[in-house]
């Protein structure tokens, strides 16, 4: 089986002020970090918070409705 490595991020969920550092690979390929990731149609943050989603959603709501 092969995998697109340009397809996987990294998303570190902790709440130590100083995580573990580390590289992750694929196929030796460095995957991406990022601080918030998409699943299941949800968007949580690295610290465990749906901020980013619930912006985001208002934000397309008030675009729907012209809002701004």
């Amino acid at each position: 089986m092969s995998f697109n490595a340009d397809k996987f991020e990294v998303l570190r969920i902790t709440r130590k002020r100083t995580p573990i550092q580390a590289d992750y690979n694929i196929q030796w390929h460095q995957l991406a970090l990022t601080k918030t990731g998409k699943y299941l149609g949800g968007a949580p943050a690295s610290d465990l918070s749906w901020k980013p989603h619930v912006n985001s959603r208002t934000k397309s709501a008030n675009n729907s409705l012209a809002f701004s």
